[in-house]
């Protein structure tokens, strides 16, 4: 892993820490169509986690090749 991608993985903690603190989870606090948008909020969030972690992986692998 070169210093550029550890650099992307240190600000992407960072950003993915801050939209997981409790003054952005608390902004969508109201409910839409039966289901709370802090539970699509999260969703998104963790979807978004899992995607960003997933193209760092697979840019790792390449790079360890």
């Amino acid at each position: 892993m070169n210093r550029k991608q550890k650099t992307g993985l240190v600000l992407s903690f960072v950003l993915f820490l801050l939209l997981l603190n409790k003054p952005l989870i608390a902004i969508p606090n109201a409910i839409k169509g039966g289901l709370p948008n802090v539970m699509i909020y999260l969703l998104i969030v963790w979807l978004v986690i899992i995607i960003t972690m997933i193209i760092f992986s697979l840019k790792s692998s390449k790079t360890d090749d």
